[in-house]
């Protein structure tokens, strides 16, 4: 991969170090430059698995009035030269391909598959672009793929508490019904069918699927907030 790519950074490329767009030595960086929009192709292993499309067209028309501030990560699809698959930036990608934005800044760098897959879960995370359920379920594929062992490891390698990862981890211990409300809340922002993490945390104290429901129903009656939903658990 290497010989593909020029060594010689370009300015806009050590800009961008200089600034702390990325973390020097992380993993080899090369030219920034513009690429076609058809050259980009989805990544198959992006942790964000749903994108609403009101929301991509209200960011292309972002894209166009402000413009790309700052550029896509991407890497090389397989053995091409000429197509690149999104690390970082599938929402600004989809956002520009429905506006008719014909070409975007993007880093090339070399990344494998479980560092691709890790950077852009760090990245939807920080920028708290998943839904818990999203969340919850990369953190269970990289203890299934052998990228982390453990919770605590996986808190370590994103920088995150080992609370935070333990409680979006336990919502995968809902119903898959209960679990699709919860994901709801970021994947169609609009819809009148939808609970809150704080909500499904509650709901989890309940001993039986049966309870679960019932409080789910009075949750959607009554337009119950959190505290009321925790008052009604307890």
């Amino acid at each position: 991969m290497a010989k593909r790519i020029n060594s010689q950074e370009d300015r806009y490329s050590k800009a961008l170090l200089r600034l702390g767009k990325v973390a020097p030595g992380a993993s080899p960086v090369h030219n920034a430059k513009m690429l076609q929009v058809d050259q980009l192709r989805s990544n198959p292993r992006n942790p964000r698995l749903h994108f609403d499309k009101k929301t991509l067209e209200e960011l292309g028309e972002s894209l166009l009035n402000v413009g790309v501030i700052e550029p896509l990560v991407v890497r090389f699809a397989g053995d091409s030269d000429t197509e690149y698959e999104s690390v970082v930036g599938a929402r600004r990608w989809r956002a520009a391909k429905l506006v008719g934005i014909p070409e975007l800044p993007c880093l090339v760098r070399e990344l494998d598959d479980v560092h691709a897959f890790e950077i852009a879960l760090s990245e939807n995370v920080i920028r708290e672009e998943l839904s818990p359920l999203d969340e919850a379920k990369c953190y269970q594929h990289m203890l299934d793929m052998g990228m982390a062992t453990s919770l605590r490891q996986i808190g370590r390698k994103l920088g995150l508490s080992h609370t935070r990862v333990q409680q979006k981890m336990n919502l995968l211990g809902l119903e898959r019904d209960i679990q699709r409300l919860v994901a709801t809340r970021v994947a169609a922002p609009g819809s009148a069918m939808k609970i809150t993490e704080g909500h499904a945390r509650h709901l989890l104290r309940l001993e039986s699927l049966e309870e679960r429901r019932e409080v789910l129903a009075l949750i959607f009656q009554h337009n119950w907030s959190t505290r009321e939903t925790q008052a009604e658990v307890a």
